[in-house]
């Protein structure tokens, strides 16, 4: 089991050097953290389904892989990997408003061109029916959006 980061420290008040300890591991210490991201991705869009948020979270985790190549992408050992809470807020916010590709509260041609740019490499955010493939249906989503701004 990998260990997971807590504040179940040496119990000492200052600077020490055990303030956040990994002593712990398993599904009761992960569950809370999974939570407060799903959380965060219901306040970007709380029209998100079930579906929609398992699919994000598992699609913006980190892989984690024991070096030998034998672990990459899902295995039993780590399932999708390490939840990423940057990766699964933004892609949550991408997917709410695409127009504003790069979340500056500003949409103009940089999005445009972010978004073609992103979508041309395929990179994963650019999926944005969620459907986990890319299709000229995300094209057409992110220029409803951008046209509807």
């Amino acid at each position: 089991m990998a260990h997971v980061f807590s504040t179940n420290g040496d119990g000492v008040v200052g600077d020490s050097n055990d303030d956040f300890a990994m002593t712990a591991d398993g599904t009761s210490f992960v569950a809370p953290q999974i939570a407060g991201i799903v959380g965060l991705m219901l306040k970007v869009n709380p029209d998100l389904s079930f579906w929609q948020v398992k699919h994000i979270l598992e699609v913006t985790a980190t892989d984690l892989d024991d070096g030998s190549g034998q672990f990459i992408g899902y295995d039993r050992f780590t399932g999708f990997g390490l939840v990423n809470a940057r990766k699964a807020v933004e892609y949550t916010r991408k997917h709410y408003l695409p127009a504003d590709w790069n979340g500056d509260n500003s949409v103009d041609t940089t999005d445009a061109a972010l978004f073609t740019l992103d979508y041309a490499n395929g990179e994963l955010m650019s999926d944005l029916n969620l459907d986990a493939t890319q299709s000229a249906d995300d094209m057409a989503i992110f220029l409803r959006s951008y046209f509807a701004e």
